[in-house]
This record gives C-alpha cells, sequence and structure tokens, in this order.
C-alpha cells in the first residue's frame, strides 16, 4: 500500500484559516498572447488533462488567438505549452488564494522542511521508491517542470508545511 497520503497529511497537519468570502477573480485567459505572453513561436496552446473538466488540444488551440470565452475563460482548462520544455501539464494554482494574489515560489527547499528523521518517524517502514530520497528527489523534479506552481514549494515556509 502507498504510504505517501498518509506521510503528506502527517506531516502537514496544520491548515492555515480560510476566509469563507467568496469573491469574483478574473480569470487568466489561457494562452492569450497579450495577457499570459504565450506567443505562436515554439508554443503550443493545450488542453490540460488534470483539469476537472474536460476538454480538447483543437479546442484549446482557439485561446491562442486571444479567444475569451470557454475554454479559454476557465483557469488552468488549456495551457501554453513551451516546446523547449517537456510536455508536462502545469500544476493546480493558488492564483485564486488571496483575493487573487496568489502565493509566491518559496527559496526554502521542501525537503529541509521535512527531514530524513521527521520522514523515519511518520514513516518508519518506508522502502524505494517511497523512501525520503525518493519523496525528495519527486518533490525536486515536479518542482523544476512547474516553476511557477510547485508541490509544498508555495508561499511561507509555515504555508508549505501546511500544504
Amino acid at each position: 500500500t502507498t504510504i505517501l497520503p498518509f506521510l503528506l497529511l502527517a506531516f502537514f497537519t496544520f491548515i492555515d484559516p480560510v476566509s469563507s468570502k467568496w469573491e469574483y477573480i478574473p480569470p487568466l485567459y489561457a494562452c492569450s498572447p497579450t495577457i499570459s505572453g504565450c506567443s505562436s513561436n515554439g508554443h503550443q496552446c493545450l488542453a490540460n488533462p488534470n483539469h476537472p473538466q474536460s476538454t480538447t488540444d483543437a479546442e484549446c488551440y482557439a485561446c491562442g488567438s486571444d479567444q475569451k470565452y470557454w475554454p479559454c475563460d476557465v483557469d488552468g482548462l488549456c495551457y501554453c505549452w513551451d516546446e523547449s520544455r517537456p510536455k508536462i501539464p502545469p500544476a493546480p494554482s493558488t492564483r485564486t488564494y488571496k483575493g487573487g494574489k496568489g502565493l509566491n515560489v518559496s527559496d526554502v527547499d521542501p525537503c529541509s522542511l521535512l527531514t530524513p528523521e521527521v520522514f523515519e518517524k511518520l514513516a518508519p517502514q518506508a522502502g524505494p521508491p517511497y523512501s525520503y530520497a525518493g519523496f525528495c528527489t519527486a518533490v525536486r523534479k515536479y518542482n523544476e517542470n512547474h516553476p511557477d506552481e510547485g508541490v509544498f514549494n508555495m508561499g511561507t515556509p509555515r504555508q508549505q508545511r501546511h500544504e
């Protein structure tokens, strides 16, 4: 069985209170050359297979022409892929946090917050690939491929632990 969900739940036990007040946050139009900076040179607008809503690459293609309606107006549904980078869909966005300001990428390595000693206490029988080294390798690789929205790498160290 996989221990990672239990490990993460145990390590990141405290959650910051979040306001229950709903507010409208205008969308970032996917792949828009004038808004998101996605140009046609070396970029493609693709469907995000990790998004809960479904769309296709063909439907997202129009977003590169400044289309302002579905699917382009749904945050994260389409994304601008830079052909010089691996074809990896974007991470879930923190943009709706703090009234649309989002969280900043942290300079603190998540594995400096979760030490080998803490990992061993939380997962005493963990083995490859679910070892501390495997966990840190996976987190660092994910963050390398998602430079704007990382896992356990957004906000303050306290917010990173809460994630």
